[in-house]
């Protein structure tokens, strides 16, 4: 199994590959992908994921150094864990509804509103590349608002 990670770099990515490596999805080979902005948290969460025991049972390939187009290729399960924009606009935007008595939240609440308009082009646009690059891959969407980038994504592409 190929497994991409978009959002290399996420905390959460080292719990995901561990329970995947115990749960013995790799034994017959494969590889980890890893795919960051920013290479120097993709390297980290590399070299973490290497350092556990799991991995240690079970060692396969971790790549980190790929562009987009190297990381989709040929994959059969592509994540993405984004935040557009990053925390502090997040938490701006949720300061600001907070001021006016409006709970802010990264889902269904007007920052989740603004949220979605940032990560839909991104989604999309791995989306889009997933036809290309491995079309019966499936897509584990971590990108808020989950409920409408992932229907955004059933509906107008064939990505699942």
């Amino acid at each position: 199994m190929i497994f991409t990670m978009i959002g290399g770099g996420a905390h959460r990515l080292l719990a995901t590959t561990r329970s995947a490596l115990k749960e013995g999805v790799f034994q017959k080979g494969g590889e980890i992908r890893l795919y960051d902005l920013d290479e120097k948290r993709s390297h980290d969460m590399a070299l973490m994921i290497q350092k556990s025991p799991e991995y240690r049972a079970c060692p396969v390939p971790v790549c980190y150094k790929l562009t987009l187009e190297q990381a989709l290729e040929g994959a059969d399960l592509v994540s993405i864990t984004l935040l557009a924009g990053g925390g502090k606009v997040l938490a701006v935007e949720s300061a600001l509804g907070w001021s006016y008595g409006f709970l802010g939240s990264d889902n269904i609440s007007y920052p989740g509103a603004f949220l979605a308009l940032r990560d839909a082009p991104i989604v999309m646009n791995i989306a889009k590349k997933m036809e290309q690059y491995c079309p019966n891959a499936i897509l584990l969407d971590f990108a808020n608002p989950v409920s409408v980038v992932s229907t955004m994504v059933n509906t107008f592409t064939s990505i699942r």
